[in-house]
C-alpha cells in the first residue's frame, strides 16, 4: 500500500514538471466573436456564435500553453437578415459548404507588450498563420482571454466583387472557460 501511495506521488510530481496539464473546454455562452468591416454605407459590425474548443494557458509556462477554437460560420449575424443570408452564399463565406472557421494555436510567446499567440486560422478551407496579441486575466476563478486581429478577406476567398466593401476585416474575441 505504502508502495502505490509512494508512486502515486512520484507520478503527481513528474506531472507538474513537466508541464502536463489538461485542456479546459471553452464556455461558449460567455465567449464571443465580433467584427468589423467596411461597407458600401459605412461600417458593418457583426457577430459569430457556435463557440466550440478548448484552452490550456499558464503564463509562466507559455512553452504548454494551447488554444483550438472553431465557430459556426452559418450563425453570423450583422443585424441585417438579407445580409447574413448573402453572406452565407458561395461567393462569401460559402456557409453550406465550409460550416466552421477555426484557430488552431502553434506557439505562445512574451512580447514587450504582454502575451501573443502564432496559430492556424483557418477560413473558407484556406489557413494563414497569424500572429494574434492577447490578454490573459482571471475573473471569477476562470480565465478570460481577449485580443483583436485583422484578416484581408480576399486573402481567404471571400467575394472581391461587392463594391465598396473594405478588404480589411477587425476580428475581436473574448474567449472564457
Amino acid at each position: 500500500m505504502q508502495r502505490i501511495f509512494f508512486l502515486l506521488g512520484i507520478s503527481i510530481m513528474l506531472m507538474s514538471f513537466t508541464g502536463i496539464q489538461k485542456l479546459t473546454p471553452i464556455n461558449a455562452s460567455g465567449s464571443s466573436l465580433k467584427f468589423t468591416i467596411s461597407g458600401p454605407l459605412g461600417e458593418v459590425a457583426g457577430s459569430v456564435k457556435g463557440i466550440k474548443g478548448e484552452v490550456v494557458y499558464n503564463s509562466s509556462d507559455l512553452a504548454n500553453s494551447k488554444v483550438n477554437v472553431s465557430a459556426q460560420v452559418n450563425t453570423i449575424k450583422t443585424g441585417i437578415d438579407m445580409r447574413d443570408g448573402h453572406l452565407q452564399k458561395p461567393e462569401f463565406f460559402d456557409g453550406a459548404k465550409y460550416p466552421t472557421m477555426s484557430f488552431q494555436s502553434v506557439r505562445f510567446f512574451s512580447t514587450s507588450a504582454g502575451v501573443a499567440v502564432t496559430g492556424n486560422f483557418t477560413l473558407k478551407n484556406v489557413t494563414k498563420s497569424i500572429n494574434v496579441p492577447i490578454k490573459a486575466s482571471t475573473v471569477s476563478g476562470k480565465q478570460v482571454f481577449t485580443g483583436t486581429f485583422k484578416i484581408n478577406r480576399q486573402d481567404y476567398g471571400l467575394s472581391d466583387k461587392t463594391p465598396g466593401v473594405g478588404n480589411t476585416a477587425t476580428i475581436t474575441f473574448v474567449i472564457k472557460e
